[in-house]
């Protein structure tokens, strides 16, 4: 039997690769002689960088950058093919970077991503796949933006710092400064959730709570969405309000795609993209693993589209969904109720 794991990480308890050895330890000691492949995947959320990475033989590039609250950090972005650089947001303006009594989305900034993609630029990269999950952000990636050139101006003139306690008071957009080299760079942003840039669906009010925002911020967060989205619509003619996923990672998703022509897609299509997927061998054992369901957000999660890619690759190679002869199996557990119960499904399946 040949069986293929497609692990993404249990958030907060597992990385991908500990998924994927646990998941294997529990196949072996039911199938010992079982022929096993693993694939480190992930949905555009942290880990996105470290499973393209580490699926298609990548290297990874130190770089000194700045966490979200402006001190300094050791970050790195993979460098997969030789103008081809894969960066996660969470490496410099994660939220993991950040204790709980830390968390301040009102004040933290994605500038350390933006250095990320500076450094980047400087060594010759012009494509980039970012991965958007797990920020501490809510600043409209204009943290970001200004690591690029870019300046952020109120009514007077004067340039603000980019946070989100700023965008409220936005006035204009200076990118008079801005690395000449972006015009050569094409950016896409993997995106883990499909959020409005502004209101009740909106980035703030979607995902404020969990970076430490009470209603008090929530409100001024959402106004500053509000005010930044009409200003770069005056000048860039872009409704980021329009746009879907523009409030993936507090407005990053939005501002790269008004400002920097990037393209956002759902982290799972282009990470598969990047992997090869579907030249990937016909198993008989297909094993999505994602951890715990979330109902609300499962759009184009892994399993979902993991096992959508394998019908299709079902019935273009054999003619026959039923031929495939595939299980699967998605847990909404952990990784020990899944090998317990992992020897009976293996014996079921050898019947």
């Amino acid at each position: 039997m040949k069986v293929v794991i497609a692990s993404d990480k249990f958030k907060g308890s597992l990385s991908s690769e500990q998924v994927a050895a646990a998941i294997e330890e529990g196949i072996l000691a039911a199938m010992p002689d079982c022929e096993i492949d693993k694939l480190h995947v992930a949905d555009g959320g942290d880990g996105t960088a470290a499973s393209i990475v580490e699926s298609t033989g990548g290297v990874w590039i130190n770089v000194k950058s700045e966490d979200p609250l402006g001190r300094p950090v050791d970050a790195r972005f993979g460098a997969v093919e030789s103008r081809t650089a894969v960066i996660d947001v969470a490496t410099a303006s994660g939220i993991a970077l950040l204790r709980p009594d830390e968390y301040d989305p009102l004040n933290a900034t994605t500038k350390g991503t933006g250095i990320l993609i500076r450094e980047a630029i400087d060594r010759g990269f012009r494509n980039f796949n970012i991965g958007v999950g797990g920020s501490a952000t809510n600043d409209a990636g204009t943290g970001l933006l200004s690591a690029l050139g870019y300046r952020f101006l109120d009514a007077r003139g004067n340039e603000l710092e980019p946070c989100g306690r700023s965008l409220s008071r936005i006035a204009e957009i200076d990118d008079s400064q801005r690395m000449p080299e972006l015009k050569e760079c094409s950016f896409t942003v993997m995106c883990d959730v499909d959020a409005a840039f502004y209101g009740p669906k909106g980035a703030a009010w979607l995902f404020g709570p969990q970076k430490g925002a009470t209603n008090k911020i929530l409100e001024a967060l959402d106004d500053g969405m509000r005010t930044f989205a009409a200003v770069v619509k005056k000048k860039y003619g872009k409704s980021m309000q329009n746009q879907s996923y523009a409030g993936a990672a507090g407005g990053i998703g939005g501002a790269l795609w008004a400002m920097l022509d990037a393209s956002l897609t759902p982290g799972i299509y282009a990470m598969l993209k990047a992997i090869n997927f579907e030249a990937s061998p016909m198993p008989t054992l297909w094993l999505p693993e994602r951890g715990r369901w979330i109902r609300s957000r499962c759009w184009a999660k892994l399993p979902t589209e993991c096992v959508e890619r394998l019908r299709g690759m079902a019935f273009r190679r054999l003619h026959s969904w039923e031929a495939c002869q595939t299980a699967v199996a998605s847990m909404s557990t952990d990784s020990c109720r899944f090998i317990q119960r992992f020897p009976a499904l293996c014996r079921s399946k050898r019947r």
